[in-house]
C-alpha cells in the first residue's frame, strides 16, 4: 500500500459505517473524499466506485457532470467544494472518528488481495464491477 493511502482507507471506513448508519449524505461526502483522494493517487477503479456509489444514491450530484473525478479535480467549482469538505474532514477528525467508532482499517485491509477489492467490498459492490 502506498504512505498516501491511509487517508483513503480512513475515507472509505468512515463512508461504510455512514452506511451502516444510514446516513445517506454523510455517505456521500466521505465517498466523495475517498473518490478524490484515489483519483489524486491514480487509483481510477476506486475513484469510479466511489463516483458510481453516490450516483446511485443522488443522479443530480455535482459528480454527475465530469466522466470521471479525475476530470472534476480540475474545475474550480467542484474544488471548492472539495476543499469545505476537507476543511470539515481533516485527517485528525476523521482519525477521532474511527477510534470512536472501533474501527481499524488496517485489520480490515488484511483480509483483502489488494486495494481495489478492500474498496469494492467497503463500499458494497463486487469488485469487479
Amino acid at each position: 500500500m502506498h504512505e498516501g493511502d491511509d487517508l483513503l482507507l480512513t475515507y472509505l471506513e468512515l463512508s461504510r459505517a455512514a452506511r451502516l448508519r444510514n446516513r445517506p449524505w454523510d455517505r456521500d461526502k466521505l465517498l466523495l473524499l475517498a473518490g478524490a483522494a484515489a483519483a489524486e493517487r491514480g487509483r481510477h477503479t476506486i475513484a469510479s466506485l466511489c463516483k458510481r456509489e453516490i450516483l446511485s444514491h443522488n443522479a443530480g450530484h455535482l459528480v454527475a457532470q465530469y466522466a470521471k473525478l479525475a476530470e472534476a479535480l480540475a474545475d474550480e467549482r467542484f474544488s471548492r467544494y472539495l476543499n469545505q469538505l476537507r476543511r470539515k474532514y481533516t485527517a485528525e477528525r476523521c482519525e477521532h472518528m474511527l477510534a470512536s467508532l472501533g474501527i481499524d482499517p488496517d485489520e480490515r485491509r488484511a483480509k483483502f488481495v489488494d486495494l481495489d477489492e478492500y474498496a469494492a467490498a467497503t463500499i458494497g459492490e463486487q469488485p469487479d464491477a
